[in-house]
């Protein structure tokens, strides 16, 4: 629809405050640009065109980001593999140095218990000894004892006798 270009033109004047050469400049560029305005066949053809251009860019950049996908995915897994390689031989190292340790332990442990068991033997060997000595000598103090009343009853009795 083809523009009015006088009343454009004043309306510039009056109410934007150009003066007229400028408001008459503006006005046929306007009125040109209308003149060499596209058809709705140019647009719709336009449009198509946009359209096919988007897809392809659009299965392009697709087509890129699966390969990109496709190769990060790849060297993660790769990462991953040699992450779980290095941290099951770091495990299985951990793992031998502890049982190492271990059996350090237990061989030390073992040692000592030897060693208080034979210290714990030879304690109570000699205390056997010392309480067998010790009830020796007691059983042969009971007996002096026993034969010193039995000779003092002796004698008591033969007093007893010399008196009575």
């Amino acid at each position: 629809m083809p523009i009015d270009t006088l009343k454009s033109k004043r309306r510039l004047v009056e109410e934007y405050g150009l003066d007229d050469r400028q408001a008459e400049g503006i006005v046929e560029l306007i009125a040109q640009s209308e003149e060499r305005g596209a058809t709705a066949s140019d647009v719709e053809a336009a449009k198509r065109e946009i359209l096919m251009q988007l897809e392809s860019q659009i299965s392009a950049t697709r087509s890129d980001l699966e390969a990109q996908i496709g190769s990060v995915k790849g060297d993660l897994e790769a990462q991953i593999g040699s992450v779980k390689g290095d941290l099951e031989a770091q495990v299985g190292s951990v793992k031998g140095d502890l049982e190492a340790q271990v059996g350090s332990v237990k061989s030390d442990l073992e040692a000592q218990i030897r060693s208080v068991n034979s210290d714990l033997g030879t304690q109570i060997t000699s205390t056997e000894e010392r309480l067998r000595l010790e009830i020796e000598k007691m059983r042969r103090q009971m007996l002096q004892w026993m034969l010193g009343i039995a000779a003092f009853i002796t004698v008591l009795l033969t007093l007893f006798e010399y008196v009575l």
